[in-house]
């Protein structure tokens, strides 16, 4: 654990504080990294500043997004895979988003799962296709050339 918490420190630059062991509150990630620290200091930001900054907005993006979960978590293991900022795209992060999904939707489904998580967009298209009578009518008609999801 002594490593883990020198990772982060490399990482982010702090510890962040822990909801329950292994996830970090999306908000503190919103707070600690909603100013960029060249705008309040007067000397440019480092490379290694920098990258600490993308990590941190990453999490924070992957947390309410892909990763989502109802307690409002991010998994500090996302971290390791932002260890090479350059090397982001190179992930297959519709795969990861998937593969949480289903893991969610297997947990629910067996009631063994507490929280409801993934990309909830996903579950929302899915209620759409196999329950059309949920579906929302628009109350205006719109032209035939914008997406509805």
């Amino acid at each position: 654990m002594d490593e883990w918490e020198a990772a982060q420190m490399y990482l982010l630059g702090v510890l962040p504080p822990l909801a329950r062991p292994g996830f970090v509150r999306y908000s503190w990630f919103e707070d600690h990294f909603w100013i960029q620290p060249a705008l309040a200091e007067e000397a440019p930001m480092t490379q290694e500043e920098v990258e600490r900054y993308a990590r941190g907005f990453l999490m924070f993006l992957l947390g309410t997004t892909i990763f989502a979960d109802r307690a409002n978590t991010v998994p500090l293991c996302l971290l390791s895979a932002l260890v090479d900022v350059t090397r982001i795209l190179c992930y297959d992060w519709g795969g990861a988003a998937l593969a949480t999904l289903y893991g969610y939707m297997s947990l629910s489904s067996r009631c063994n799962g507490q929280l409801l998580g993934g990309y909830w967009r996903a579950w929302e298209l899915w209620v759409y296709a196999y329950f059309p009578r949920l579906v929302p009518m628009p109350d205006v008609e719109t032209p035939l050339g914008v997406p509805f999801s």
